[in-house]
């Protein structure tokens, strides 16, 4: 999938290039390295410790997640791929949050709240496809990555950013 890359507005950013410290200012290699950090990051995030082997070291842990101490119906699943009715839709529309910022789309959730029947009809049709294929287009796939600054004043290591997603936002609410 092509990706389209903006400027962060990240005037610089501080590295190690050859175990010398280098402060990179021109533009389009702050871009880079900024892409590629953020990348890198989230093929690889730091001090992530593995839930499955955190759980199964812990005999605490173990005993209150152990599948033999939990009271599940089997078929609360069965539903789970079924067409999205208008209700379901219809429902969903009404609880999308007010005045808050559009996803990577631009369609805020107003829209939705301002269509008609015909219009949701066809919408829990394509979303049902999507059920049904096992499949959604890919812009729906794509998000937007803001950083956040973990300390108070930007020192230029983007190990201290914190990334930040904002994906389509009315999937979401769907897939919730």
């Amino acid at each position: 999938m092509e990706r389209k890359t903006q400027w962060s507005g990240i005037e610089y950013i501080r590295k190690t290039v050859n175990g010398r410290p280098v402060v990179v200012t021109k533009r389009e290699e702050v871009l880079r390295d900024v892409q590629d950090h953020f990348q890198n990051w989230f093929r690889n995030p730091p001090d992530v410790v593995d839930p499955a082997a955190a759980v199964s070291d812990s005999p605490v842990w173990k005993s209150i997640y152990s599948p033999s101490h939990l009271d599940i119906n089997p078929n609360i699943y069965d539903d789970l791929m079924s067409p999205i009715t208008d209700e379901i839709l219809n429902d969903t529309i009404s609880q999308l949050p007010k005045k808050k910022a559009p996803g990577v789309s631009g369609i805020p959730n107003e829209f939705f709240s301002h269509t008609d029947q015909r219009f949701r009809s066809v919408l829990s049709q394509l979303l049902s496809a999507c059920l049904l294929h096992r499949d959604i287009p890919d812009d729906w796939k794509k998000a937007l990555i803001f950083t956040i600054p973990k300390t108070q004043s930007w020192t230029g290591d983007l190990d201290k950013l914190r990334p930040v997603g904002k994906g389509t936002k009315f999937i979401k609410s769907l897939l919730n």
